[in-house]
């Protein structure tokens, strides 16, 4: 859970609807379940990072997501924005 600050989240949102999970354990919750149950394989590429200081950064990739419990099939497609701090 390192790579997440204390107060890191992680949000999953579309058009309709957002998801927060955010602190330590409520991503280790999420990450546990998500590899015991739905098995995904993320696919990221374009990494875009632009530093913003001495210890911080922002950063973009783009991600298609399979799920290897339905044979691996594409179940959509979308991004990541993070925000680093060292």
């Amino acid at each position: 859970m390192n790579l997440f600050t204390n107060d890191g989240a992680f949000v999953v949102k579309d058009a309709e609807f957002e998801v927060v999970t955010r602190g330590h354990a409520k991503l280790r919750e999420m990450f546990e379940h998500l590899a015991r149950d739905v098995s995904p394989r993320p696919y990221t590429h374009t990494h875009l990072v632009e530093l913003r200081g001495r210890n911080s950064a922002t950063g973009r990739c783009y991600v298609e997501l399979r799920i290897a419990k339905i044979e691996v099939r594409d179940v959509g497609s979308g991004y990541f924005e993070d925000e680093y701090t060292k």
